[in-house]
């Protein structure tokens, strides 16, 4: 019985031990993602660990400058208010960023048929003939 493929062409092998994986391996495809499950994961780590200290540590080092000083407990009041408002002013600006780096991440707009309809539903009729055509 023939084999649909040789055994040694580089579709039915896998990759050799010790070798690098091919850019499409480590790629999410789909066009939802062009970064490696690496570069996201330690983009959304580094988001989390971030926001936690801005959470913890006012109200950390408040406790501290308390013990020193005598002043228990305002200075870690203090802190631990400054942490809430400063880490919930990072949690509630994060779908805005994720949203623009979405934005940033797609590709730029062809100039078709769909752009030149936008362009004359705003009234710029002209936004896609060359500039010396332009009124």
């Amino acid at each position: 019985m023939p084999l649909a493929r040789p055994l040694g062409s580089p579709s039915s092998r896998g990759p050799a031990c010790g070798s690098a994986p091919t850019p499409e391996a480590t790629l999410l495809q789909g066009g939802r993602e062009s970064r490696s499950a690496v570069s996201v994961g330690l983009e959304w780590g580094s988001r989390v660990t971030t926001i936690g200290l801005e959470f913890a540590l006012p109200a950390v080092l408040g406790r501290g400058v308390d013990v020193w000083l005598g002043t228990a407990p305002w200075l870690t009041v203090a802190g631990a208010v400054l942490g809430l408002t400063v880490g919930m002013i990072h949690v509630l600006r994060l779908p805005g960023e994720i949203a623009r780096a979405e934005e940033r991440r797609r590709p730029p707009r062809s100039g078709g048929a769909a752009e030149r309809a936008d362009d004359q539903a705003r009234g710029d009729d002209d936004a896609g003939a060359p500039p010396a055509q332009r009124h």
